[in-house]
Protein backbone atom coordinates (compact mmCIF):
# COMPACT_ATOMS: atom_id res chain seq x y z
CA UNK A 1 0.00 0.00 0.00
CA UNK A 2 1.14 3.49 -0.64
CA UNK A 3 2.91 5.82 2.26
CA UNK A 4 0.27 7.39 4.13
CA UNK A 5 1.32 11.00 4.85
CA UNK A 6 1.08 12.78 7.91
CA UNK A 7 0.14 16.80 7.89
CA UNK A 8 4.42 17.62 8.41
CA UNK A 9 5.13 14.97 5.25
CA UNK A 10 2.37 16.68 3.21
CA UNK A 11 3.64 20.51 4.00
CA UNK A 12 7.19 19.39 3.70
CA UNK A 13 6.50 17.88 0.00
CA UNK A 14 4.78 21.20 -1.11
CA UNK A 15 7.41 23.82 0.66
CA UNK A 16 10.07 22.07 -1.87
CA UNK A 17 7.45 22.15 -5.11
CA UNK A 18 8.18 25.89 -4.32
CA UNK A 19 11.62 25.99 -3.49
CA UNK A 20 12.03 26.20 -0.06
CA UNK A 21 13.10 22.86 1.42
CA UNK A 22 16.21 21.88 -0.77
CA UNK A 23 17.09 18.29 -1.03
CA UNK A 24 20.64 18.97 0.98
CA UNK A 25 18.33 20.05 3.65
CA UNK A 26 16.92 16.97 6.35
CA UNK A 27 13.93 19.28 7.73
CA UNK A 28 11.89 22.31 6.24
CA UNK A 29 12.33 25.60 8.48
CA UNK A 30 10.29 25.69 11.28
CA UNK A 31 8.39 28.93 10.90
CA UNK A 32 7.65 28.19 7.20
CA UNK A 33 6.19 24.59 8.38
CA UNK A 34 3.77 26.64 10.75
CA UNK A 35 2.66 28.52 7.67
CA UNK A 36 2.16 25.57 5.56
CA UNK A 37 0.56 24.04 8.26
CA UNK A 38 -1.96 26.86 8.79
CA UNK A 39 -2.90 27.14 4.82
CA UNK A 40 -2.93 23.33 4.41
CA UNK A 41 -5.78 23.27 7.60
CA UNK A 42 -7.49 25.94 4.97
CA UNK A 43 -7.09 23.97 1.87
CA UNK A 44 -8.71 20.94 3.22
CA UNK A 45 -11.73 22.49 5.02
CA UNK A 46 -12.52 24.21 1.79
CA UNK A 47 -12.33 21.25 -0.01
CA UNK A 48 -14.43 19.48 2.47
CA UNK A 49 -17.31 22.46 2.15
CA UNK A 50 -17.21 22.27 -2.20
CA UNK A 51 -17.37 18.27 -2.54
CA UNK A 52 -18.22 15.10 -1.45
CA UNK A 53 -15.38 13.35 0.90
CA UNK A 54 -15.98 9.70 1.05
CA UNK A 55 -13.53 9.57 4.85
CA UNK A 56 -15.01 12.41 5.92
CA UNK A 57 -18.34 9.77 5.57
CA UNK A 58 -18.70 7.98 8.90
CA UNK A 59 -20.69 4.73 9.73
CA UNK A 60 -24.33 5.77 9.77
CA UNK A 61 -25.21 6.97 13.75
CA UNK A 62 -28.16 5.77 15.88
CA UNK A 63 -29.53 8.34 17.27
CA UNK A 64 -32.13 7.44 19.82
CA UNK A 65 -35.39 10.46 20.34
CA UNK A 66 -36.46 10.87 23.96
CA UNK A 67 -40.11 11.37 24.36
CA UNK A 68 -41.76 14.48 24.47
CA UNK A 69 -38.52 16.64 23.25
CA UNK A 70 -38.12 18.20 20.23
CA UNK A 71 -34.65 19.88 20.27
CA UNK A 72 -31.53 18.32 20.40
CA UNK A 73 -28.03 19.23 20.66
CA UNK A 74 -26.39 17.27 18.17
CA UNK A 75 -22.99 16.84 20.33
CA UNK A 76 -25.38 15.48 23.35
CA UNK A 77 -27.53 13.00 21.13
CA UNK A 78 -24.67 11.97 19.18
CA UNK A 79 -22.37 11.17 22.34
CA UNK A 80 -19.20 9.60 21.11
CA UNK A 81 -20.04 9.30 17.53
CA UNK A 82 -20.12 13.19 17.14
CA UNK A 83 -16.73 14.27 14.98
CA UNK A 84 -14.59 16.88 16.83
CA UNK A 85 -15.31 19.63 14.22
CA UNK A 86 -18.80 18.99 13.97
CA UNK A 87 -21.04 18.12 10.97
CA UNK A 88 -20.70 19.80 8.08
CA UNK A 89 -23.90 18.66 6.00
CA UNK A 90 -26.19 15.97 6.67
CA UNK A 91 -26.82 13.37 3.62
CA UNK A 92 -29.70 11.61 4.64
CA UNK A 93 -31.62 10.34 7.78
CA UNK A 94 -34.42 7.19 8.33
CA UNK A 95 -36.60 6.94 11.23
CA UNK A 96 -36.04 3.00 12.64
CA UNK A 97 -39.37 1.81 13.80
CA UNK A 98 -39.97 -0.54 16.76
CA UNK A 99 -42.25 -3.64 16.78
CA UNK A 100 -41.93 -7.02 16.52
CA UNK A 101 -40.87 -6.60 12.23
CA UNK A 102 -38.49 -3.31 12.77
CA UNK A 103 -38.22 -1.34 9.55
CA UNK A 104 -36.66 2.05 8.56
CA UNK A 105 -38.36 4.67 6.62
CA UNK A 106 -36.91 8.12 4.94
CA UNK A 107 -37.12 11.28 6.90
CA UNK A 108 -36.81 14.72 5.14
CA UNK A 109 -34.51 16.86 6.15
CA UNK A 110 -36.15 20.12 5.73
CA UNK A 111 -34.60 23.77 5.98
CA UNK A 112 -35.50 25.69 8.93
CA UNK A 113 -39.00 27.79 7.38
CA UNK A 114 -40.05 24.40 6.56
CA UNK A 115 -40.31 23.01 10.28
CA UNK A 116 -41.84 26.39 11.42
CA UNK A 117 -44.67 26.73 9.04
CA UNK A 118 -45.72 23.12 9.10
CA UNK A 119 -48.05 22.94 12.12
CA UNK A 120 -47.61 23.88 15.51
CA UNK A 121 -44.45 23.17 16.62
CA UNK A 122 -45.90 21.26 19.87
CA UNK A 123 -47.90 18.88 17.74
CA UNK A 124 -47.07 15.47 18.94
CA UNK A 125 -46.63 12.32 16.45
CA UNK A 126 -44.21 10.57 15.24
CA UNK A 127 -41.74 12.92 14.10
CA UNK A 128 -41.75 12.85 10.09
CA UNK A 129 -39.14 16.05 9.19
CA UNK A 130 -36.18 17.13 10.96
CA UNK A 131 -33.98 20.28 10.36
CA UNK A 132 -30.24 20.57 11.43
CA UNK A 133 -28.74 23.74 12.44
CA UNK A 134 -25.22 23.88 11.01
CA UNK A 135 -23.67 26.08 13.00
CA UNK A 136 -19.89 26.07 14.05
CA UNK A 137 -20.84 25.81 17.54
CA UNK A 138 -23.93 24.78 19.34
CA UNK A 139 -25.33 22.32 16.50
CA UNK A 140 -28.81 21.19 16.84
CA UNK A 141 -31.34 18.58 15.30
CA UNK A 142 -35.40 19.57 15.78
CA UNK A 143 -37.70 16.79 14.74
CA UNK A 144 -41.94 17.63 14.06
CA UNK A 145 -43.71 16.51 14.67
CA UNK A 146 -42.62 16.07 18.50
CA UNK A 147 -42.53 12.37 20.04
CA UNK A 148 -45.35 11.79 22.56
CA UNK A 149 -43.95 12.34 26.11
CA UNK A 150 -45.97 8.79 27.00
CA UNK A 151 -44.35 6.91 24.33
CA UNK A 152 -42.64 3.78 25.47
CA UNK A 153 -41.40 2.43 22.04
CA UNK A 154 -38.44 3.42 21.34
CA UNK A 155 -37.77 5.03 18.29
CA UNK A 156 -34.56 6.08 16.46
CA UNK A 157 -32.67 8.36 13.97
CA UNK A 158 -30.45 6.88 11.43
CA UNK A 159 -28.08 9.52 10.17
CA UNK A 160 -25.70 9.67 7.48
CA UNK A 161 -23.57 13.43 7.18
CA UNK A 162 -20.11 14.68 6.20
CA UNK A 163 -17.66 15.72 8.99
CA UNK A 164 -15.79 18.67 8.99
CA UNK A 165 -12.20 18.49 8.20
CA UNK A 166 -10.15 17.83 11.18
CA UNK A 167 -7.74 20.50 12.65
CA UNK A 168 -4.39 20.42 10.83
CA UNK A 169 -3.32 24.06 12.02
CA UNK A 170 -0.19 25.06 13.97
CA UNK A 171 -0.81 23.11 17.69
CA UNK A 172 0.19 24.78 20.78
CA UNK A 173 0.05 28.56 22.40
CA UNK A 174 -0.09 30.57 19.49
CA UNK A 175 0.68 28.03 16.91
CA UNK A 176 4.21 27.74 18.06
CA UNK A 177 4.32 23.70 17.81
CA UNK A 178 3.47 22.38 14.32
CA UNK A 179 0.88 19.48 14.51
CA UNK A 180 2.79 17.68 12.18
CA UNK A 181 2.20 14.01 12.92
CA UNK A 182 -2.01 14.63 12.24
CA UNK A 183 -2.83 12.13 9.90
CA UNK A 184 -5.21 14.25 7.60
CA UNK A 185 -7.01 11.31 6.91
CA UNK A 186 -7.37 11.98 2.78
CA UNK A 187 -6.99 8.79 0.81
CA UNK A 188 -3.17 8.01 -0.56
CA UNK A 189 -4.77 8.47 -4.05
CA UNK A 190 -5.64 11.64 -3.05
CA UNK A 191 -2.33 13.36 -1.77
CA UNK A 192 -0.58 14.40 -5.02
CA UNK A 193 -3.69 16.74 -5.48
CA UNK A 194 -3.28 17.93 -1.57
CA UNK A 195 0.45 18.94 -2.53
CA UNK A 196 -0.77 21.12 -5.95
CA UNK A 197 -2.94 22.63 -4.33
CA UNK A 198 -0.93 23.10 -0.98
CA UNK A 199 2.16 24.59 -3.14
CA UNK A 200 0.58 26.71 -5.43
CA UNK A 201 -1.20 28.33 -2.11
CA UNK A 202 1.76 28.74 -0.08
CA UNK A 203 3.48 29.92 -3.96
CA UNK A 204 0.94 32.86 -4.18
CA UNK A 205 2.69 34.89 -1.75
CA UNK A 206 2.14 33.65 2.38
CA UNK A 207 5.73 31.40 2.27
CA UNK A 208 7.29 33.27 -1.56
CA UNK A 209 6.42 34.45 -4.65
CA UNK A 210 5.60 32.06 -7.96
CA UNK A 211 5.01 33.37 -11.49
CA UNK A 212 1.94 33.42 -12.50
CA UNK A 213 2.36 30.61 -14.91
CA UNK A 214 3.69 28.22 -12.44
CA UNK A 215 0.87 29.09 -10.08
CA UNK A 216 -1.22 28.62 -12.98
CA UNK A 217 0.43 24.99 -13.85
CA UNK A 218 -0.22 23.71 -10.66
CA UNK A 219 -4.08 25.04 -10.40
CA UNK A 220 -4.16 22.91 -14.09
CA UNK A 221 -2.52 19.99 -12.58
CA UNK A 222 -4.59 19.65 -9.57
CA UNK A 223 -7.96 19.97 -11.39
CA UNK A 224 -7.12 17.68 -13.77
CA UNK A 225 -5.89 15.22 -11.63
CA UNK A 226 -8.82 16.19 -9.20
CA UNK A 227 -11.41 15.52 -12.27
CA UNK A 228 -9.81 12.14 -12.84
CA UNK A 229 -9.90 11.11 -9.30
CA UNK A 230 -13.57 12.53 -9.06
CA UNK A 231 -14.52 10.22 -12.14
CA UNK A 232 -13.12 7.02 -10.61
CA UNK A 233 -14.15 7.44 -7.11
CA UNK A 234 -17.91 7.82 -7.89
CA UNK A 235 -18.67 5.39 -10.55
CA UNK A 236 -20.17 2.38 -9.63
CA UNK A 237 -17.62 -0.46 -9.89
CA UNK A 238 -18.15 -3.90 -10.48
CA UNK A 239 -18.26 -5.91 -7.57
CA UNK A 240 -19.54 -9.53 -8.71
CA UNK A 241 -17.19 -11.54 -10.54
CA UNK A 242 -18.13 -12.85 -14.15
CA UNK A 243 -19.51 -15.54 -15.04
CA UNK A 244 -17.59 -18.19 -17.44
CA UNK A 245 -17.65 -21.56 -18.58
CA UNK A 246 -14.22 -23.01 -18.88
CA UNK A 247 -13.22 -24.14 -21.95
CA UNK A 248 -10.34 -25.82 -23.72
CA UNK A 249 -9.77 -26.87 -27.37
CA UNK A 250 -12.03 -30.32 -27.73
CA UNK A 251 -15.12 -28.19 -26.97
CA UNK A 252 -14.87 -26.35 -30.23
CA UNK A 253 -16.59 -27.67 -33.59
CA UNK A 254 -14.59 -26.87 -35.81
CA UNK A 255 -14.27 -27.71 -39.31
CA UNK A 256 -11.31 -29.34 -40.91
CA UNK A 257 -10.66 -26.02 -42.88
CA UNK A 258 -11.38 -24.05 -39.88
CA UNK A 259 -13.39 -21.73 -41.39
CA UNK A 260 -14.36 -18.39 -40.36
CA UNK A 261 -17.76 -18.79 -40.34
CA UNK A 262 -19.67 -18.59 -36.75
CA UNK A 263 -20.39 -22.12 -36.75
CA UNK A 264 -17.40 -22.82 -36.81
CA UNK A 265 -16.85 -21.78 -33.52
CA UNK A 266 -19.59 -23.29 -31.74
CA UNK A 267 -19.96 -23.95 -28.35
CA UNK A 268 -21.79 -27.48 -27.59
CA UNK A 269 -25.42 -26.60 -25.73
CA UNK A 270 -24.73 -27.33 -22.29
CA UNK A 271 -25.10 -25.31 -18.98
CA UNK A 272 -25.56 -21.70 -21.31
CA UNK A 273 -28.04 -24.11 -23.36
CA UNK A 274 -26.71 -22.93 -26.90
CA UNK A 275 -24.65 -20.27 -27.96
CA UNK A 276 -22.36 -17.46 -26.58
CA UNK A 277 -22.54 -14.06 -28.48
Amino acid sequence: MARTLDSRELCARALRMIGEFPTSETAPDGEQLREALFWLDLVMASNAGLRDVFFLRPATVELTLTPGQRDYSLATIMGDSFPSGGISFPTGCQMLWPGPQPRSLPVPIVRREMINSVGSPDEVGVPRMIWIDRLAVGQRLVTWPTLPAAETQIYKLLLDFQAASPDLSPAGVSGARPNGTTITGVRTAWQQWVILKLASALGSGPINKQSATQIALWERQAAELKVDLDAFENQEHQTTPPIVQSYGIDDYEADSALSDSYDSYRIPSGRFGGYLA
